[in-house]
């Protein structure tokens, strides 16, 4: 059977009328033309294979003719082969694909960033690129001192990503080549340290993530850390972020003794200037010699780094190659939004004219950052872990249920009763956030945002409770989301959803933590029928015994708040009996109450049970009602 006749297999059935019927022509003459006169068959399939190649020119050349579905008739055009993303190749780039506005070999290296991931590549990368268009100087060497994935994918194309801005349902791919070498630490210590020496260097970034800061209970360095006690004994071989800033700078101060800049983008409140701090103190240890140096010419400017960056997944990547035509070790997605703000520093030959590119540099951070702490990362930790315990996947999804969005709208409120800001701006700011996080182009996931949710309720919850009690002096009625979100995060330690379905978490805390949950659950199921919260002591002992597993001394000091007490008490319990979406309703219509009327109140409902209607995505539910 002749070849051509594979066009009616099954795996290219074809749609197209048109196309079916010049194949199906071709078949047909063909069998009565090899019986009857085998001679003329020939001219004729070659005319019949011309015509259907025209149809299948002309199906081609229609819209969405890239768009390939398995058995459609696109899958006979002969396909254009996929080539690897290098330098060689971006004459061949699609104009769909924006290609960097700067001749890549033109670019000489002035950053060193140490901690090179996604996030640094989607954001602070981004801002250099856009700046390369202006001065070529400010290449990136991108590090690693921990994982060496990102380095290998970026060596394997000429330090070049694709980084893909999506709103909605906009898909904005992007080649970026900010970076112009790569270096991973644990390979070549020395090599890392040297390349701190060189006089073209003139900025250290930092993306090491809270755990690499080595901070102990009030900010001071974990000298007993094992990195840190190994850097200690073996300068010379470094494990820690301060090792290699150690021997680098050492370097330096005896070779060039130009300035430097050391900027961290992690998210951390003072970043910049809590690294230093540590940084300090361990060349106290390891340099005495150093410190004074390292005073007068090494800045550490604060900042405030901005833009969601989910983890890519295989289904990202199958759909940016679709629409890109080219192979790419690294991709990366991100929010179109973007927001880096850095403090003025005192050598400004040793940072980019970050003005050119819409970076914000001001006096301070402070303001800036507390706003997007707590309106932004705190505010996806509250939906993140309702999210969690709702059964959702992504965020966007758990954003889309009207209950979960009005706790967070909530809790943002709350927050801005100690933010600073002009009433109409944090609300204009606090709408933008919620907005992002809606925004399902993202695919953002429950997973991600919720991940070593143990560490971040202290920080990002339980602090603004503080924040608030600071800046109003009221203890009797504090700020109630955190709290709530808090019973939410304890109730979560179980790892399975208010389904009884099981998910998955990843939190390195989560063993430590867990017996309390259990100690939790046995208040909670020893509670009397007319009961409507746990018992005030038995919510204390939970307290104190987080603030002795976890060594945060914030959960003692709430302990003794009775007003806090209270809330993360009837939380606990409204959660557990009601269901996570009426207690939030419940939480969301209460008033404020003195503690004798919540005495009150308790009496009453130990004489009868009250009932009432709660509104829950646009249906009606009947539940007991427990009165904060």
């Amino acid at each position: 059977m002749s070849p051509f006749l594979n066009l009616k297999a099954p795996a290219y059935r074809v749609q197209d009328k048109k196309l079916h019927r010049a194949a199906g022509d071709i078949e047909k003459h063909y069998e009565r033309k090899s019986q009857v006169d085998p001679t003329s068959q020939k001219d004729f399939v070659r005319t019949k294979l011309d015509a259907a190649r025209a149809i299948l020119t002309e199906l081609a050349s229609r819209p969405n003719a890239n768009r390939i579905n398995p058995g459609s008739a696109e899958d006979l055009v002969p396909k254009k082969p996929s080539y690897q993303l290098c330098r060689s190749a971006l004459h061949q780039l699609p104009a769909t694909v924006k290609r960097p506005a700067y001749s890549p070999a033109t670019v000489t290296p002035g950053i060193l960033h140490i901690g090179t991931g996604n996030f640094a590549l989607a954001h602070m990368a981004s801002y250099v690129n856009d700046m390369l268009e202006h001065d070529q100087r400010w290449g990136i060497v991108a590090t690693s001192i921990r994982s060496n994935k990102t380095i290998s994918a970026l060596r394997k194309q000429d330090g070049m990503y694709v980084l893909v801005v999506r709103e909605n349902q906009n898909r904005s791919p992007s080649v970026l080549a900010p970076v112009v070498d790569t270096m991973f630490g644990p390979k070549d210590p020395r090599a890392l340290i040297n390349r701190m020496g060189e006089e073209n260097i003139k900025m250290v970034t930092v993306t090491v993530t809270n755990k690499g800061y080595y901070l102990a209970e009030g900010g001071k360095l974990d000298v007993l850390h094992p990195d840190i006690a190994h850097d200690l004994a073996h300068p010379d071989r470094p494990k820690s972020i301060y090792g290699y800033l150690a021997a680098g700078l050492s370097l330096r101060a005896q070779t060039i003794k130009t300035p430097m800049t050391i900027m961290s983008l992690d998210n951390i409140e003072q970043n910049s200037s809590t690294m230093r701090k540590a940084f300090v103190e361990f060349l106290k240890l390891v340099n005495p010699e150093l410190v004074s140096w390292v005073d007068d010419n090494v800045d550490f400017p604060v900042t405030l780094v901005d833009r969601i960056t989910p983890e890519p997944t295989e289904a990202f990547r199958k759909d940016a190659h679709k629409v890109m035509g080219f192979d790419s070790t690294l991709t990366i997605g991100c929010e179109s939004f973007r927001q880096l703000v850095v403090e003025r520093g005192r050598f400004p030959e040793t940072t980019p004219s970050w003005e050119k590119v819409g970076v914000q540099v001001v006096d301070s951070c402070a303001e800036y950052w507390q706003r997007k702490f707590y309106c932004l990362n705190a505010g996806h930790l509250i939906v993140a872990t309702c999210g969690h315990r709702l059964g959702c996947k992504y965020i966007h999804e758990t954003m889309g249920k009207p209950t979960i969005s009005r706790l967070l709208t909530k809790a943002q409120n709350e927050w801005c009763t100690f933010l600073s800001g002009k009433p109409a701006e944090l609300k204009k700011y606090t709408e933008c956030i919620r907005n992002r996080f809606s925004d399902a182009s993202l695919n953002d996931t429950v997973r991600r945002v919720g991940a070593r949710a143990t560490s971040k309720i202290s920080d990002r919850l339980l602090s603004s409770v503080e924040r608030a009690m600071t800046a109003t002096g009221n203890k009797t009625d504090v700020i109630r989301v955190p709290a709530f979100t808090m019973a939410v995060w304890l109730l979560n330690l179980s790892r399975t959803n208010e389904s009884g379905i099981p998910f998955e978490a990843d939190d390195a805390e989560y063993h430590k933590v867990h017996p309390i949950y259990t100690t939790a659950m046995g208040h909670l199921v020893a509670c009397p029928k007319e009961a409507i919260h746990l018992p005030m002591d038995a919510t204390r002992g939970i307290l104190r015994s987080l603030a002795s597993t976890l060594n945060e001394q914030r959960f003692n000091r709430l302990a003794d708040v009775d007003a806090f007490v209270r809330t993360f008490s009837w939380s606990l319990f409204a959660i557990h009996r009601m269901g996570l979406e009426p207690a939030i309703a419940t939480l969301l219509e209460a008033t404020p109450a003195s503690p004798a009327s919540v005495k009150r109140v308790a009496s009453t409902e130990a004489k009868r049970e009250m009932w009432k209607k709660v509104h829950i995505g646009g249906k009606v539910k009947i539940v007991r009602e427990l009165t904060i």
